[in-house]
This record gives C-alpha cells, structure tokens and sequence, in this order.
C-alpha cells in the first residue's frame, strides 16, 4: 500500500481541527507540532526516549522512574542537643552507642546507598598519662565506618581538658531494604572520659542515593 501524504500548499501548515473548526494540531513548516489541548500517549508511543531539552510544568514523578547512579532520591536530617554523658569505656572494649543521637530513614529501595553526615562539639577530659578518643556510625547495633589504626583523637601526657569539632562523613553502600536507623558511637583512649558538649547541637543528614 502506498503511503498516505497530506501535504499543505507552499509557506503553509498543516493544521487538523476539531468539529467546531478551531485547530486541534498544527505542524508548522519546520516541522513543530502544537497540541491545542493535552496528548494522551498509549503503547509504545508512551515511551518518550530521550528528551534532550524543555520544561516539565507539572505532574508527579512516580516510583517507577529510574534516575541515574549519584542522584539524591532524599533527604532526611535533625538537630539534637548534644548528649553529655560521659563515656569512659576503653577502645579495647568496643564503642558505646549514643542511643539518643540518632536518625531514621525510611523507604530505602534495594540497591541504593545512604549517605551519612554528622557533626557535633565534644569535650575529651584527659588524665595524667596521654589519653585520647575516637567517634564512628551505627546502623542499628553494628559499627559501619570507624577509625582504624589509633588514636582518632589525641592528647599528650598531662591533665588537660580539650574542646574541638567533629564532622564524620561515610557512605552505607548496603543498607537494609526500607528502614535504617543510625546512631553515633564513641570510644576513650587510657583513663580520660569523653562526652558530647550539651551546649550545642548534634547534626545528622541522611540521603538516599541512586545506586
């Protein structure tokens, strides 16, 4: 069968209109296409390809599109007042859990990672000998990222108390499918204590991103 051509006359548009005569869709010369009203698109016609550049004015991006790896699916953060119980159990023993200073994500689909960042003020109170700390990420009761190899804090012989900030960065490439929970953990050096300064805040941010 012959293809069907409707061709307009030179300079002109090719114009389909309604039944009351207004145009429903114009093709212009350089080969534009207007729609008066919204297109409905069904079977594979609904698959847009590659849209290389416009706007998006409205609608509702659902769970079924896909983004590309690095994007940031979501956001969650909160601004606790800083835990100041003093902690003075020894790395030898293991962290303790801060079970206050926490954050929750939900929704978590499978494949994707979280990105962990907290920042916060603390006090070390040294004894007489060099002592010092360390601070690392719980998800749920197991440690995900940590200092290795030492002291992460370190203070020489002397007693002295010591003032400073902390900013912990890590990213859970398996977290579990839906909801995760993370905490921070903390860990003394010799005989000093550690604890987080009350005074100011504990910030966490948590996002969900593509993997």
């Amino acid at each position: 069968m012959a293809n069907l051509i409707i061709k307009p006359s030179a300079s002109g548009s090719l114009i389909l209109q309604d039944e009351g005569g207004s145009a429903a869709v114009t093709v212009a010369t350089n080969g534009t296409t207007t729609f008066a009203e919204s297109a409905t698109l069904s079977g594979a016609a609904n698959n847009l390809g590659t849209v290389t550049a416009g706007s998006i004015a409205g609608g509702t991006i659902t769970s079924a599109t896909t983004f590309p790896a690095g994007h940031v699916l979501q956001t969650v953060r909160d601004s606790i007042n800083g835990d100041a119980v003093s902690i003075t159990q020894a790395y030898s023993s293991g962290y303790v859990r801060a079970d206050t200073m926490t954050k929750q994500i939900t929704g978590v689909v499978s494949g994707n990672n979280v990105l962990i960042t907290m920042n916060f003020c603390f006090e070390i109170s040294a004894g007489d000998i060099a002592d010092g700390g360390a601070f690392c990420i719980y998800r749920e009761n197991t440690v995900i990222s940590s200092h290795v190899g030492g002291h992460q804090i370190y203070m020489g012989q002397g007693q002295h108390n010591w003032y400073d900030i902390c900013h912990l960065s890590y990213i859970d490439t398996s977290p579990a499918v839906g909801t995760n929970n993370y905490y921070l953990g903390r860990c003394i050096y010799g005989v000093g204590s550690i604890r987080l300064d009350s005074s100011n805040k504990f910030n966490i941010v948590l996002q969900e991103i593509q993997g």
